[in-house]
């Protein structure tokens, strides 16, 4: 069982198997690099859900361009695409989130029990929403830009 959850999360025909102990990575996107700590990690990780760890090196600073957050999600939730962080004295900077090894999600709503064409929001519109209207499909394919 520790094998099974520490290699999770597992997916069956592409939709997610939530065990027991769901956990997955977040990746917190356009921090300044002064600001790329374990403390910070932790902080802006905390406003969204429980914060399991925060991947940094041995001086604790980020290994790369982006803090790499363990999170547990609640997945009846959309994703949060981002945060606008404030830091003291200096106006508040939008940062991006990206997630890792998510199996299926749908871009409509930002949830990851279903995919798009299994989504409400698609159904009810008959097939009248574009694709440059998905709320996740921008933030996902460039996530530079704010939603």
């Amino acid at each position: 069982m520790d094998r099974v959850l520490m290699l999770s999360p597992w997916t069956f025909d592409k939709y997610l198997v939530a065990l027991y102990k769901l956990e997955t990575d977040e990746q917190i996107h356009d921090l300044p690099p002064r600001r790329m700590t374990k403390d910070v990690g932790v902080s802006i990780g905390r406003t969204l859900v429980e914060v399991e760890d925060v991947d940094m090196g041995e001086e604790g600073k980020a290994l790369g361009r982006c803090i790499r957050v363990r999170v547990k999600l609640d997945l009846s939730q959309p994703l949060c695409r981002g945060r606008l962080v404030g830091f003291g004295s200096q106006e508040s900077l939008w940062v991006n989130f990206m997630y890792e090894r998510l199996p299926i999600f749908c871009y409509w709503c930002g949830k990851l029990n279903h995919d798009d064409k299994d989504c409400v929001l698609w159904i009810n519109s008959k097939g009248s929403l574009r694709k440059e209207d998905q709320q996740y499909g921008v933030w996902l394919r460039a996530s530079t830009k704010k939603p």
